[in-house]
């Protein structure tokens, strides 16, 4: 967000000065970080606010509105339902009675139908045997959908997330030191993070929007930035450097960002907004 305000502010001064953020965070340490981060400009915006979940954000009431949600999506709670001949079941932890096991959880399956499995079977796919599914996810892009549904063309959504067009089988794993690990392997000490079903969250939008907002998407981050002429800006910074190392870096940056056996294919990207909008750039 720090880097959004800063080219905001370079670009157009007079819509930084009018600009007022608001940050939806759970996490008492990262909210603090995240003052820290961008307390540079809290004085020159018109206002940084912070909330710890959706329903305590305002709705827009007449005012341009964007909803960023970049790797937001992937850090929602998931249910795993496998099916039976006793119909679906649910994929659940149990603590390991193994003294010699490698983790002190284990994954067990449900004798029969639980709570979770007939509330959210609406949203699971016909024609598949296994699925990992986020209520969570569905239900912050449906809220989502409604308030971009109901802004008369002034409001809209980016995401960038890694994940794919679903349905997703098993995807949950842990991520400690930027290195991927069992999820079940240090519980409390990695975090826990999960692809993105943007079919899912596309079902979402469309259902809080009420046939009022266009979905387009994903395309992968590659194509994202390339249609927004990140290369040829790569180029200008990097020619603007003013050691050789920091022209490498710049180019090394954008090449991790865009290249498809990095983050280029991996991740990708989903916009919405009202239908009366036209189609975004780069979708």
């Amino acid at each position: 967000m720090r880097d959004i305000s800063r080219i905001i502010k370079s670009a157009t001064p007079t819509v930084f000065r009018n600009l007022e953020i608001q940050f939806m965070e759970v996490s008492p340490k990262l909210r603090e970080v995240q003052r820290a981060t961008m307390g540079a400009y809290a004085h020159e915006l018109l206002g940084l606010h912070w909330f710890e979940n959706l329903s305590q954000i305002p709705e827009p009431d007449g005012m341009a509105t964007i909803y960023i949600a970049q790797e937001f999506f992937d850090a929602l709670a998931v249910h795993q339902f496998l099916k039976t001949d006793k119909g679906w079941c649910e994929r659940m932890i149990d603590v390991e009675v193994d003294p010699n096991a490698e983790f002190p959880f284990r994954y067990v399956l449900s004798r029969g139908a639980t709570a979770a499995s007939t509330v959210y079977k609406p949203l699971l796919p016909a024609g598949v045997e296994q699925v990992e599914i986020s209520p969570d996810a569905y239900g912050i892009a449906e809220t989502l959908g409604s308030f971009i549904g109901a802004s008369d063309g002034l409001g809209a959504c980016l995401v960038v997330d890694y994940g794919k067009v679903g349905p997703i089988e098993s995807s949950l794993r842990a991520i400690r030191n930027h290195k991927i690990e069992p999820a079940l392997l240090s519980p409390g000490e990695a975090d826990l993070s999960v692809d993105v079903d943007f079919g899912l969250l596309s079902r979402g939008f469309r259902a809080g929007g009420d046939k009022h907002v266009d979905v387009y998407g994903p395309i992968s981050q590659r194509q994202l930035l390339h249609s927004l002429g990140g290369v040829e800006k790569a180029y200008m910074l990097a020619d603007s450097a003013e050691a050789e190392s920091q022209k490498t870096a710049v180019l090394k940056s954008y090449e991790r960002l865009s290249s498809p056996d990095q983050m280029g294919d991996i991740y990708k990207a989903m916009a919405v907004t009202h239908s009366d909008v036209p189609t975004p750039v780069a979708f």
